[in-house]
């Protein structure tokens, strides 16, 4: 059987070299690593966050937290040219409040954040722009692995799939728990997401990307 991929065009199945397989996981590795996601992702969210400036750390009423929200997702988004023109502005608030309510999961929601923007007690917006920014830099960083995966992965044959992602699986175990990188790599032939998530949510060193400001 004959096979398509980026890296070495044509190719019998049974015939890849191993220092071809070598050469996909290694730029595999390469671009998904601590460093590299930082570098692409992590440091331009940052430099977003940085840059915007709060009058107060309160608000007075649920219209200035709705904006404020507003103005934020759209600075952050103006940092990585993602911004469109001309802008859907019911479209990207509703963008930036479904990212709250998945940010602040654990303390409450949606609802528990505009609590804190009125009081203040533990940082009131600056702590929820930090927490946005986090969420938004983990979930960016999770497209972007699945991307790499999908571009490396999706156009090579099952068997060669399934070895390369058992080598994957040896290389980040360190940052993978238990049940994840003890499970068949078949598992994750079709379903990256899964272990994408999980190496995000597991790596130590994404604390110095999660930096509160």
């Amino acid at each position: 059987m004959r096979i398509l991929n980026q890296y070495g065009g044509m190719m019998k199945n049974n015939n890849i070299k191993g220092d071809l397989k070598q050469s996909i996981l290694q730029n595999i590795l390469s671009k998904i690593s601590v460093e590299a996601l930082a570098q692409s992702i992590g440091m331009q969210i940052d430099l977003a966050r940085i840059s915007f400036v709060l009058d107060s750390v309160v608000v007075l009423d649920f219209e200035e937290f709705k904006h404020l929200l507003l103005a934020y997702y759209i600075h952050v988004l103006n940092h990585l040219n993602r911004v469109k023109v001309p802008m859907d502005f019911e479209i990207s608030s509703a963008e930036v409040f479904a990212l709250l309510d998945r940010a602040f999961s654990n303390r409450g929601g949606t609802k528990a954040a505009f609590t804190e923007s009125m009081n203040g007690f533990h940082g009131g917006m600056r702590l929820i722009l930090d927490q946005l920014t986090d969420q938004f830099k983990k979930e960016e960083m999770e497209k972007r692995i699945n991307q790499i995966l999908r571009y490396s992965f999706d156009p090579i044959e099952w068997g060669i799939k399934v070895s390369l992602i058992k080598d994957l699986l040896e290389k980040l175990k360190p940052n993978l728990p238990p049940e994840i990188y003890n499970q068949p790599p078949e598992r994750y032939g079709n379903h990256y997401e899964i272990l994408v998530k999980n190496y995000v949510d597991s790596m130590d060193q994404l604390q110095y990307i999660f930096q509160a400001i």
